[in-house]
């Protein structure tokens, strides 16, 4: 019975359709929904449309199976098929499958091609900083480590070594003439001592060095972010050493250069490059000099004397100390990969264009950590190609924890800009071939 019932509602479906769409090729209606197809015999009449056969199990013929579903509303219905079509052949080819795209995935020699060559860079860029200054001994443009204390120095950096120790030490670092004025202080006797040195020294008033030291004591009790420190600590304090009222009275000069970047051109092959917070650089007062610095740096990359093209000062005016600064208990490695990438960049700088460099025996740095400041060098490697030596650990030369470190301070800064001035320079000229 229910049979029956469905065929006469498919006989109605039927009619109307012929009424709504006497011509299904060329009606501007809407496409009917996808229904199933009557077969028409040859005298005409309709048949009970034929179906694909459903495998069951119990091997019942489609006839018997039970009328399938027609699928209302499917984004794939097509019109009506003609009724010169030979429904007896059913083309296979015309049944469209919608599938999902799938997404496109590299093949895995392209995946495994692209792992091998970043693995390098990633891996550095990735590690821990004592991790990458162990690795940075394999790198053609990286460095390797030595020791102040048992690795054979330049002459000239063992001679500053020295006389650092000696200022940390105290031994006869102030004038005689600031005894009175510091006796509240309690310092020791050899601390005073009237020689050429300390005849030259330069030193701020008593009540500059107290606000340096308040400054320093606040921030440090107050854990302030390293550009505090940088702002109210480091660059009073290198003015103290390096200016007298404002006025610069050396050829080296501060300049804060945080964001200045490497070159590309000196930068380290599968390792990041760094930056760090100040450089001490060389100003010429004679304009010969700026001439043949400005006639030398047409011609190199970025048009910089030195390994990085930010502003004018870094541009014209060459690098011979460089600092590094942290807050305090941050990483000294952090530190110290910092300073060591920096200046192997520098030395590749000034190795330019196959450039001999045989009278800059080394480059000095400073790392300072809160309230410590330390002394560290680079000095070229054996040979053309040698890495890089980083000397370590570092030289405490002072600090601002009290007074009496400040003093000795300022006194080590002075003697790092009489080095800058009276050995660096020359040295620098001879190899860039500037006249003296």
């Amino acid at each position: 019975m229910r049979s029956q019932s469905v065929w006469t509602w498919l006989d109605l479906v039927d009619s109307s359709h012929d009424a709504c769409y006497p011509g299904s090729d060329n009606h501007q209606f809407e496409r009917p929904r996808k229904r199933q197809r009557r077969q028409r015999n040859d005298a005409g009449s309709t048949s009970p449309p034929r179906y694909l056969p459903t495998p069951t199990g119990s091997g019942e013929s489609a006839s018997d199976s039970a009328s399938p579903k027609p699928r209302m509303n499917s984004p794939t219905a097509k019109r009506p098929r003609d009724s010169g079509d030979d429904d007896d052949d059913i083309d296979a080819s015309n049944i469209i499958t919608p599938r999902p795209k799938h997404p496109q995935y590299k093949p895995a020699s392209s995946v495994s091609s692209y792992a091998s060559s970043s693995k390098a860079s990633k891996a550095s860029r990735t590690s821990s900083p004592t991790k990458q200054i162990l690795q940075a001994e394999l790198q053609t443009t990286g460095f390797c480590q030595a020791t102040f204390a048992s690795d054979p120095l330049p002459p000239t950096l063992a001679s500053l070594r020295r006389d650092l120790r000696s200022i940390c030490f105290g031994n006869g670092i102030l004038p005689r003439r600031l005894e009175p004025e510091l006796a509240d202080l309690d310092l020791p006797s050899f601390f005073f001592r009237d020689n050429e040195h300390t005849a030259r020294l330069r030193f701020p008033s008593r009540r500059a060095i107290r606000n340096i030291w308040a400054q320093a004591n606040m921030h440090d009790m107050e854990s302030s972010p390293e550009a505090q420190w940088n702002a109210d600590v480091h660059q009073p304090l290198l003015d103290a050493a390096l200016k007298e009222d404002g006025v610069p009275v050396s050829l080296l000069a501060p300049h804060y250069c945080v964001a200045a970047p490497v070159l590309v051109q000196y930068r380290p092959r599968d390792a990041p490059s760094k930056m760090v917070d100040y450089c001490l650089s060389i100003q010429p007062r004679e304009t010969r000099h700026r001439e043949a610095i400005d006639h030398i740096r047409a011609s190199r990359p970025g048009c910089s004397i030195n390994h990085s093209d930010q502003g004018g000062q870094m541009m014209k005016h060459p690098i011979a100390v460089s600092i590094e600064t942290k807050r305090h208990g941050e990483q000294y490695d952090t530190a110290l990969l910092q300073i060591a990438t920096w200046h192997s960049a520098q030395w590749r700088s000034l190795r330019w264009g196959g450039r001999e460099v045989s009278n800059i025996e080394f480059l000095a740095g400073l790392i300072v950590q809160g309230h410590d400041w330390q002394f560290v060098a680079t000095a070229p490697g054996d040979g053309e190609n040698g890495l890089v030596r980083v000397f370590r650990p570092g030289i405490h030369i002072g600090d601002t924890r009290s007074e009496e470190g400040i003093y000795k301070l300022l006194v080590s800064l002075q003697r790092l800009a009489a080095w800058a001035e009276d050995v660096f320079w020359p040295a620098f000229k001879a190899d860039f071939g500037i006249p003296d």
